[in-house]
Order: structure tokens, then sequence, then C-alpha cells
């Protein structure tokens, strides 16, 4: 899923919620991009939420139509 930050996102960067790893960083540039569990806990729980990859804030972004 794509990837918001502020900040540069590294891959390998380990993506959390609440302290529970749901990803990891797969692409830095020039759009960084993540590879996201869906499932425990749910993406809905996290989807519009300000997650951590590595201590830096980031966002996943929603798919626009």
């Amino acid at each position: 899923m794509p990837i918001s930050s502020s900040q540069k996102l590294n891959i390998g960067d380990e993506i959390t919620f609440n302290g529970i790893k749901i990803g990891k960083i797969l692409i830095d540039k020039p759009y960084p991009f993540g590879l996201i569990k869906v499932l425990e806990p749910n993406l809905k729980d996290f989807k519009d939420k300000v997650l951590l990859a590595n201590d830096k804030e980031c966002k996943i972004l929603e798919h626009v139509n």
C-alpha cells in the first residue's frame, strides 16, 4: 500500500500500530510503498491512523477513484 510521511522512510523500516508490527517498507523512493497486514489487527482499525515506521510518523494513503 502507498505510504505518506514528512520524514524519509527507508527500505526495511518496520511499520507498527500500537506497538504491533503490521508491515514493512518495501520501496522508499520516489514514493514509499509498504507491505501491510490486513488481519490481526484488522485494516479498518488503523487505516486512518498515524503509524510508525522505525519511530517516524507515517500514514497509509487511500486509493482515490
